[in-house]
């Protein structure tokens, strides 16, 4: 098993943990289409909607439609960090933001 400590933390394998912190959810959207394709279980404490629910949905139906324009702009945009992070709100009332 892998330790971290104070002196290999930099070097820790975030990206093999398995799982999604609990501030954060996992949204993957087809970047032509703007289709939910993939979401993590937690989608549903976001979005007010289940995974389930969202798969094959537009984008459209969990943002308000000036926030679905500000992220249509960011995956067009040749310097993707202009937006990062991109403050929206979803249709439910709830504010997030994208990373």
């Amino acid at each position: 098993m892998y330790k971290v400590d104070t002196s290999n933390c930099d070097r820790e394998p975030v990206q093999r943990i398995g799982s999604i912190q609990p501030h954060g959810a996992l949204l993957i959207v087809d970047p032509a289409t703007l289709v939910i394709q993939q979401a993590s279980d937690n989608l549903q404490h976001f979005f007010g909607a289940s995974a389930a629910e969202l798969l094959g949905q537009p984008l459209a139906s969990i943002l308000h439609e000036h926030d679905l324009k500000d992220l249509e702009e960011f995956v067009n945009s040749e310097d993707r960090r202009v937006l990062i992070p991109l403050e929206v709100k979803a249709k439910d009332g709830k504010e997030t933001e994208l990373n």
